[in-house]
C-alpha cells in the first residue's frame, strides 16, 4: 500500500525529535555528554516500539555506557570515527 503526502508528513513529524538529539550530539562538548546524547536518541527510538528486547537491550547498554570502562570505550571509538571522517576516501 502506497504512503500518502499526508502518511509521510505524519511520519516526519512523528520522528522530527530525533532530528533535534542527533543535533544534539553533533553539539555535544565532551564524550560524556555525546554518550548521554546516543542513549537520549537510542531511548526515543526505543520507545517506538512495542518490543521488550530494545528495552532490555538499552538498559544494559546504558550500564556499559556510563560506566568509567564505558566512557573509555566510547571516547576511542568517537576518536576514531572522527579520524576516520577526515581522512580521504578513494574513490
Amino acid at each position: 500500500m502506497a504512503a500518502t503526502v499526508g502518511d509521510k508528513i505524519k511520519q516526519l513529524v512523528e520522528w522530527a525529535p530525533a532530528l533535534s538529539l542527533v543535533s544534539a550530539i553533533s553539539a555535544a562538548k565532551t564524550a560524556k555528554e555525546k554518550a548521554e546524547g546516543a542513549l537520549n536518541l537510542m531511548q526515543f527510538v526505543a520507545a517506538k516500539t512495542d518490543t521488550k528486547i530494545d528495552d532490555d537491550l538499552l538498559e544494559r547498554f546504558e550500564a556499559v555506557l556510563l560506566s568509567p570502562q564505558g566512557q573509555e570505550l566510547f571516547d576511542y571509538i568517537a576518536a576514531l570515527v572522527t579520524a576516520v571522517s577526515k581522512t580521504e576516501m578513494p574513490s
